[in-house]
């Protein structure tokens, strides 16, 4: 039953010119909405991967959580 499991991976990275070339031979090379990152499925490994930048994480977090902030005057 592993064989045919999908997996789900999550990588925070920056986006340098070696990484975006591994994304691509990975077959991770739908953007992302907002420019944040790559989306794509890899067959060799039954894997879904979402690559997003450390700076589009901070930043959706920061954005998501602003009304909390807000509330507590931090």
């Amino acid at each position: 039953m592993l064989e045919t499991t999908p997996f789900f991976c999550y990588v925070i990275a920056d986006f340098t010119p070696n990484m975006r070339r591994w994304l691509k031979l990975a077959q991770i090379n739908v953007p992302l909405p907002g420019g944040g990152g790559f989306d794509g499925y890899n067959s060799d490994y039954k894997a879904f991967v979402q690559a997003v930048s450390y700076k589009y994480v901070l930043k959706d977090a920061r954005l998501r959580n602003e009304a909390f902030f807000k509330h507590l005057n931090i």
